[in-house]
């Protein structure tokens, strides 16, 4: 495999020259304890880097991590090196593990391009690559024995007793997806067992008060966790600013929370609503749903009711019901339904049947009689009133029945 070398380095690795390793010769045997000054532990060392190791706080949470992520530490003969690969596309986040590293492990930095790769009996074609790797180091098997058992990664409480909101943050970008069609962030935990998983949530609940959910991998038949909508929002919000110290290439995994994906999350919305609409509209859908509902509503029928009876008596919906029914389309809709309402026989005589009764109503009629009254005495009214007669007595059928009405009064008038 040819390999292209970044950069490389050997620092502090000769224990025979470490100035640390000369410290105690220095001084007779005697007189020790006079000459070492006892150090104060803060209770922040013992929470995240109670480990007997020889890294700074910083570099322990990158490697554990790292470690809990995509980079593995294997141990040849006696010392145990790490390693971690990704795509072309992340060199700049694993630049950025190797500067933070480089002063306290030899490693190398490197691409390589092994297209075709056979994993179980499968041919597959992998992109360019760019690898992290260490020489072997004694440092570095404490981190084999914690992480290791019988060549098999795995997680236990000493571990996540030493992990903080970095290495949660360097866990995330190694291992972590964002879902930007629900804002959902998950850590893919697919190589731990149930029980492991069932230790990170317990853990994430107890000393970050953050709520993980088990999400299953249909292809693997394994789990990973899924954080809920507001369990993404803390859960983000607890590592930003490590992500935000890191290139700017990693940045998009914070999601929702930074300014930069906010065109990523609105297309993944409208194709998320296309896809939805497409789905729903099929008929062997559209018959499920109504079934569900229609099951849903029948379990839970006097709750819902009630739910709609507190929510009709707040100002709220009253406000909205109003300005609702003011809408020009909305009045357009309610006209175009009632004509066709009141265009169908039975509701026809419906409404004569009703509009006789109603008119029988002493009230209605001495109402009717008063809005009659005054409708006649208004000047424009009477002006019509006067038309209309006169109009109306030039008819022939009409002066034929005046004859006939004068002619009745005069014998009456007679006798």
């Amino acid at each position: 495999m040819d390999a292209i070398i970044l950069a490389g380095g050997n620092f502090q690795n000769n224990l025979k020259t470490h100035p640390i390793k000369n410290f105690y010769s220095t001084f007779p045997m005697h007189n020790m304890k006079s000459q070492i000054k006892i150090k104060k532990i803060g209770s922040s060392d013992l929470k995240e880097n109670s480990l007997d190791v020889s890294f700074p706080r910083k570099v322990h949470q990158i490697i554990l991590g790292s470690l809990l992520g995509d980079m593995y530490c294997k141990k040849e003969c006696l010392n145990s090196n790490i390693e971690e690969t990704h795509s072309v596309s992340q060199k700049d986040y694993l630049a950025w593990k190797y500067a933070n590293l480089k002063n306290y492990l030899d490693l190398k930095l490197y691409a390589f391009n092994n297209p075709i790769c056979k994993i179980k009996g499968k041919t597959y074609l992998r992109k360019k690559q760019i690898r992290l790797r260490s020489k072997v180091s004694e440092k570095l098997n404490i981190y084999n024995e914690l992480f290791y058992k019988d060549n098999k990664k795995f997680v236990n409480p000493d571990i996540l007793n030493q992990l903080g909101s970095l290495g949660i943050a360097v866990w995330y970008c190694d291992d972590g997806y964002y879902d930007p069609e629900n804002k959902t962030a998950q850590l893919h935990t697919e190589g731990f067992s149930l029980k492991e998983n069932n230790i990170l949530k317990r853990w994430l609940r107890k000393k970050w008060n953050i709520s993980a959910n088990f999400k299953k991998d249909p292809s693997k038949n394994k789990v990973l966790l899924r954080f809920p909508v507001k369990e993404s929002d803390k859960f983000l919000n607890l590592i930003k600013e490590h992500i935000f110290d890191m290139p700017e290439s990693i940045w998009y995994k914070l999601g929702h929370v930074w300014g930069g994906n906010i065109h990523k999350i609105n297309k993944a919305k409208l194709n998320k609503l296309k896809r939805t609409k497409i789905y729903q509209s099929k008929v062997e859908v559209k018959i499920k749903r109504n079934q569900q509902s229609k099951e849903f509503y029948i379990r839970n029928r006097k709750k819902i009711l009630n739910q709609k009876a507190e929510c009709r008596k707040t100002e709220k919906y009253k406000k909205y019901i109003r300005e609702y029914h003011q809408r020009p389309d909305v009045k357009q809709r309610m006209r175009e339904i009632q004509r066709r309402y009141r265009q169908k026989p039975e509701t026809k005589k419906k409404v004569l049947i009703y509009r006789r009764e109603y008119r029988k109503r002493p009230d209605v009629k001495q109402r009717m009689r008063e809005i009659q009254r005054r409708y006649r005495q208004k000047p424009e009214t009477k002006k019509k009133v006067l038309i209309y007669r006169r109009e109306y007595r030039k008819r022939p059928e009409v002066r034929e029945k005046i004859r006939q009405y004068n002619k009745k009064s005069k014998r009456k008038k007679k006798r």
